[in-house]
């Protein structure tokens, strides 16, 4: 994944949690953020932050490991 385009880390991990019925509440929660903001990457209306994309990366590659156990 292209850690460096902010729209397609969110794309994907939304694409992620809709594939596997993870809600934005839980997202949020996970990344200490607002479910707002969440939603605003998951649905185009914002870019994440650079720092913030880091962390997208990474939640995104924990629900995968989760997912493979």
């Amino acid at each position: 994944m292209n850690a460096a385009d902010p729209e397609n880390v969110a794309v994907q991990l939304a694409k992620y949690c809709i594939a596997h019925d993870i809600s934005s509440a839980r997202v949020a929660a996970d990344l200490g953020t607002s479910k707002q903001s969440v939603y605003a990457w998951f649905t185009g209306q914002r870019r994440p932050r650079a720092r913030t994309v880091e962390r997208l990366v990474a939640l995104l590659d924990t629900y995968k490991a989760a997912a493979a156990v």
